[in-house]
């Protein structure tokens, strides 16, 4: 597996949008799946990249809620081959309960 970054959440938050991109693209057939994840496991947030595509957005309607305590995290399925490189990925939501 690859290096992952695990943030642990101090407020309800509701996230529904994911950005990914990528310096190299997949190349090819290939495609990567990104997912955002809560505690570790995958939610309905994903976006995927295929072959020359180099960024792509998701937005869920609904989103994900995410309580103090939880973990978020984006969790890569590089497709076979996959010449991916240089990438980033932001999620987007706001704070619930003010």
């Amino acid at each position: 597996g690859s290096a992952q970054d695990v943030f642990p959440v101090s407020s309800r938050l509701l996230i529904h949008k994911i950005f990914v991109y990528a310096g190299t693209a997949p190349g090819g057939a290939v495609v990567d799946t990104f997912t955002v994840q809560l505690n570790g496991a995958p939610t309905t947030l994903l976006v995927t990249l295929t072959a020359a595509q180099q960024a792509g957005a998701f937005h869920l309607p609904g989103g994900v809620v995410f309580t103090p305590g939880d973990r978020l995290s984006v969790g890569m399925a590089a497709g076979g081959g996959s010449a991916a490189t240089n990438i980033g990925a932001d999620v987007e939501g706001i704070r619930l309960g003010y």
